[in-house]
Formats: structure tokens, C-alpha cells, sequence
């Protein structure tokens, strides 16, 4: 597979990490505020619809995890070194947007890094 190929193989990726989560999102915000008009003449059907906005929510999470975790690679700032980093990692690490704090295998060195294609 070519560089170019490769490359628009993973911004697709990203693309549909961006969709799942906004559905994910959605889904579960539509669920939570329909409930509240289901309070107190059914409780049990209140208590269904945020449990499965949770787990939508929570499938959708971990799969766009994922996606990103695969998709391109992040780049240490300190030594410039390039890698995947485990699952574990990515989902356990502080971010902003697809800028994780994370730990280089490399240098060792803990720091803010950015997603590149």
C-alpha cells in the first residue's frame, strides 16, 4: 500500500471516528433529556433509557478510541519519535481534541503529543 494510499485510508478513519461519536453523543443526550419526561408516570422506562444511553455511549466511546488509537501515529515533541501507542494508553491519557499527554517508548519523556497522518 502507497503513502498516499495509506493516508487517505486513515483520515476515512477519522472521518467515521468523528461520525460514531457524534451519533454516540446524540444518541445518549436524546435518550437522557427524553427520560425526564418519563419520570414519574414510568419510572422503569426512565431507568431503561439512560441505561442503554450509557452503553451506547460507552460502545461508541471505546470504538472511536480505538480508531484513533490506529489511525496515524503521534509524534514526541521532545525527540520527534513516531509510534502507536498501546490501547491501554490512549484511553487512560488526558487529551484535548487528538493531542494526548503521553509517555514516548523512545525518550521516556511524558509529554503533549499530537496526532499525525
Amino acid at each position: 500500500m502507497s503513502q498516499k494510499d495509506r493516508e487517505r485510508r486513515e483520515k476515512q478513519l477519522l472521518n467515521l471516528e468523528a461520525v460514531l461519536g457524534t451519533t454516540g453523543t446524540l444518541s445518549f443526550a436524546t435518550l437522557v433529556i427524553s427520560s425526564v419526561f418519563v419520570v414519574e408516570k414510568y419510572p422503569l422506562v426512565t431507568l431503561t433509557m439512560i441505561c442503554v444511553g450509557f452503553v451506547i455511549f460507552f460502545i461508541t466511546s471505546c470504538c472511536c478510541l480505538k480508531i484513533e488509537q490506529i489511525a496515524g501515529f503521534y509524534k514526541c515533541r521532545a525527540c520527534g519519535h513516531k509510534y502507536i501507542p498501546a490501547y491501554r494508553s490512549v484511553f487512560l491519557a488526558f487529551h484535548i481534541g487528538r493531542t494526548r499527554h503521553l509517555r514516548c517508548p523512545k525518550c521516556g519523556k511524558k509529554t503533549w503529543q499530537k496526532k499525525v497522518l
